[in-house]
């Protein structure tokens, strides 16, 4: 029976805690990914559609790991053609 309870704790208790943190996971607060596509769309800001790109990327980066290579990319090349910092498009 000892051993049985043991077990359950085992099994348990990680749920109970919410598992290990993740040194690398983002905060669940994920952007209105709608407006930021329209900023990107329709801003002459070059800045702000380089943080639009950013932002993008950083929040499909846990689920869709292929588009956000893409808007980290765009976001890449944006900071080229306009010679602007790349540290900005992969700083967080």
């Amino acid at each position: 029976m000892k051993s049985f309870a043991g077990l359950l704790l085992l099994f348990v208790w990680p749920l109970v805690t919410d598992g290990q943190e993740n040194p690398f996971y983002l905060p669940k607060r994920i952007p209105n990914r709608d407006s930021l596509q329209s900023i990107v769309r329709n801003t002459d800001d070059e800045q702000k559609r380089l943080e639009a790109y950013r932002e993008l990327g950083f929040s499909y980066y846990e689920n869709k790991r292929d588009s956000a290579l893409y808007y980290f990319e765009e976001c890449v090349v944006l900071a080229n053609r306009f010679r602007s910092e790349i540290p900005k498009c992969s700083d967080r």
